[in-house]
C-alpha cells in the first residue's frame, strides 16, 4: 500500500510539473464605452490543447452615459470577483478560446463571457474580443507577468474577495 501511495504521489507531481502556469495583468472594456475592469489572470495550460484560468476582476469604471450601468455599479468601484474559465488553445495559430464557466462574485460585478483571443508571437501578450451580455463588443488585453511577481499579485487579489 505504501508503494502504491508513493507511486500515485510521484505521478501527481509529474502532472503538476507538466502543467504550465502563467500570470497576466490586464484590462477589459467595451467598444465605444468607458466601462473598465482590471484583472490578474492565472492561466494554466495542462496540455497542448486545454486551457483553464482564474480571472480575478476589479471593477474600475462604469459608462457614465449609461444610466442603468451607473445605477448597477454605484458604490462598487474597487470591488472584486473571480471568473473561472476553461477552453482550448490552438498553438499553431496562437489562438485561445475560453468561456466563463462559473464565478465567485459576492458584489455582483461580473458576468460570464466567451473569449476569442490571440497570443502574441513572443507569448508575452494576450488580446482579443469577448461576448458579453449577448454582444461581441468586449475588448480584452493582458501582458505576461514574471511568475513570482504574478503569483504574489494573484494571491493578494484573492484575499480581497469576501466569502
Amino acid at each position: 500500500m505504501k508503494k502504491l501511495t508513493s507511486l500515485f504521489l510521484f505521478f501527481l507531481f509529474l502532472q503538476t510539473l507538466s502543467a504550465q502556469v502563467n500570470y497576466y495583468r490586464g484590462e477589459w472594456t467595451e467598444v465605444n464605452s468607458t466601462e473598465l475592469f482590471s484583472c490578474i489572470c492565472k492561466i494554466t495550460f495542462p496540455n497542448e490543447t486545454v486551457v483553464k484560468g482564474e480571472l480575478v476582476w476589479c471593477f474600475l469604471a462604469a459608462d457614465s452615459t449609461d444610466n442603468i450601468m451607473m445605477d448597477t455599479y454605484k458604490g462598487k468601484k474597487g470591488k472584486m470577483a473571480i471568473e473561472f474559465v476553461s477552453g482550448t488553445q490552438d498553438m499553431k495559430n496562437n489562438d485561445i478560446y475560453f468561456n466563463g464557466a462559473e464565478k465567485k462574485d459576492p458584489q455582483g460585478i461580473i458576468g460570464l463571457d466567451k473569449y476569442t483571443l490571440k497570443v502574441s508571437a513572443d507569448k508575452m501578450t494576450i488580446y482579443g474580443k469577448s461576448w458579453s451580455n449577448g454582444k461581441n463588443n468586449g475588448l480584452f488585453y493582458a501582458v505576461k507577468l514574471d511568475a513570482v511577481e504574478g503569483e504574489k499579485m494573484y494571491i493578494a487579489a484573492l484575499k480581497l474577495i469576501p466569502d
